[in-house]
């Protein structure tokens, strides 16, 4: 959907975008377009470190913060499972397989439930990991992997 600078808002809602503008990464080498080409407002949404659990809490604040008027959003993007699918023994936010099905449902049903239609939203898998580069990027800045 094409829109006018300022009428239409594309919501981006991961933990990759809370540095969105500040160093190019995963989300901001897709977003490209709609930023230089300036078709939507872009909303970063995400807060490094949220987990979905985390960020259906704060789901309904967004929508009635962003999604207004309502029809104002022309799409979202979601991008969450990396903090995940951390280890529950060794960080508390791990969530199950099951539990991440649960929230990413409920917080796809919360944006159809406030007027975004289920092809306004973009569904991203978190990108894949490198055992081998993060040790390396871990051992370059001084810590333990």
């Amino acid at each position: 959907k094409d829109c006018s600078w300022g009428s239409q808002k594309l919501v981006v809602f991961n933990h990759f975008s809370q540095r969105l503008f500040l160093d190019f990464n995963y989300v901001s080498s897709w977003l490209g377009p709609f930023i230089i080409f300036r078709k939507c407002d872009v909303l970063n949404r995400g807060l490094s470190g949220y987990t979905s659990a985390f960020n259906k809490l704060i789901l309904p604040k967004v929508l009635q913060c962003d999604n207004s008027p309502k029809g104002s959003i022309a799409a979202a993007v979601v991008l969450l499972g990396s903090n995940d699918s951390i280890l529950a023994d060794i960080d508390p936010r791990g969530l199950t397989v099951e539990e991440y099905v649960t929230n990413l449902s409920d917080i796809l049903t919360q944006f159809m439930n406030d007027g975004i239609a289920a092809n306004q939203l973009i569904l991203l898998t978190p990108p894949a990991v490198s055992e081998v580069m993060f040790e390396k990027h871990c051992h370059e800045m001084g810590k333990q992997p």
